[in-house]
């Protein structure tokens, strides 16, 4: 077993091929949310993987505040959008993102492009109506049960040996 502070990943450089974090990015604050990826881009492999999921912005708060506030000032110090997720994990390193859904257990690829402008769209409407719609509607589902794929890009193609 290995102990870590949440943001160190405490194994040698390119050592794992996948890393999974469930229900744990919203509660590190944002500066410790970008040095805990930066450190996963490191400790993986090229082509490694790292399987987020963590709850989505405009489906929340998702922590105590939900009762008393429209954003999340509870234990979760930062819930994000899809969106933000892609921008953050590109910032550090991570090549290719990818979206999973899940209905009845079952997992399958949602289309990035139309879940990245559905998104964009949300946001653009004011927060009671985005919550409105998503609440009355199976969409909701898609973004309580997505799952982020990042993938540790390659080592350098055509690099001489």
């Amino acid at each position: 077993m290995i102990l870590s502070d949440g943001t160190s990943i405490p194994v040698p450089p390119g050592s794992i091929d996948v890393a999974y974090s469930n229900q744990l990015m919203e509660h590190l604050h944002p500066d410790d949310a970008r040095a805990q990826l930066l450190n996963l881009n490191r400790a993986l492999k090229p082509g490694g993987i790292y399987v987020c999921q963590t709850p989505n912005r405009l489906t929340g708060p998702h922590d105590v505040s939900r009762g008393f506030d429209a954003v999340a000032t509870g234990f979760h110090l930062r819930e994000y959008t899809n969106g933000e997720l892609i921008a953050l994990f590109r910032e550090c390193g991570f090549e290719q993102v990818t979206f999973y859904s899940t209905v009845r257990d079952y997992y399958y690829r949602v289309p990035t492009l139309a879940l990245l402008a559905f998104e964009r769209w949300l946001v653009r409407q004011p927060l009671e109506r985005a919550r409105a719609f998503l609440n009355r509607t199976q969409l909701r589902r898609l973004f309580d049960n997505c799952r982020l794929v990042a993938v540790k890009p390659e080592a350098s193609r055509g690099a001489a040996s």
